[in-house]
């Protein structure tokens, strides 16, 4: 994204390159966890404010993703044809801990502010949509109809519980909100 970013900023006179890829790094940190869309529309406002007339935030974030998808699509491919092991690329005991959650009887979701084909395509290919069924979202083209919060409170509303109730991991903005 900060490549991207970097190269589509507006220059002004006077810019120092550091500066302004500390200040394109921290958009992007601090929206980190949210859905894609919130730093390419926190990316709108940077351009306009150096007098630049910003893409629409959506075309950015399609354009990111290709360019995503371009850096990753070796990996995908690779474990997609069992040249590597989808293991690589998960936290060391992540799946020792959804068998044990799964063991109690425990119902897991899994909610990600990535789009949500790219999530299930993650999840099926690094063998962890089992634990999660039908319960895998993702970010929508149409963000205002997805939030990680609108699962969380579907989930709470579903079955009638509490946050208290809930057991979360992850380091995103709502996570640690």
């Amino acid at each position: 994204m900060l490549p991207m970013f970097e190269e589509y900023l507006p220059q002004v006179e006077g810019d120092n390159c550091e500066s302004i890829r500390k200040m394109l790094l921290d958009d992007i940190m601090t929206l980190n966890g949210k859905q894609t869309i919130y730093q390419m529309i926190r990316f709108c406002e940077r351009v306009k404010e150096r007098g630049g007339e910003p893409k629409d935030p959506l075309d950015y974030k399609h354009e990111y993703l290709d360019r995503l998808e371009a850096r990753i699509n070796n990996r995908v491919e690779k474990i997609r044809y069992g040249n590597e092991s989808p293991e690589k690329y998960l936290l060391h005991g992540s799946l020792s801990v959804l068998n044990e959650l799964v063991d109690r009887g425990w119902t897991l979701y899994l909610a990600s502010g990535t789009d949500i084909q790219y999530v299930k395509r993650e999840a099926e290919l690094l063998g962890v949509s089992k634990y999660f069924e039908d319960r895998i979202y993702g970010a929508l083209d149409d963000y205002k109809k997805f939030s990680k919060r609108m699962i969380l409170d579907r989930i709470l509303e579903e079955n009638s519980m509490t946050g208290e109730s809930l057991l979360i991991f992850g380091d995103g903005y709502v996570e640690i909100e």
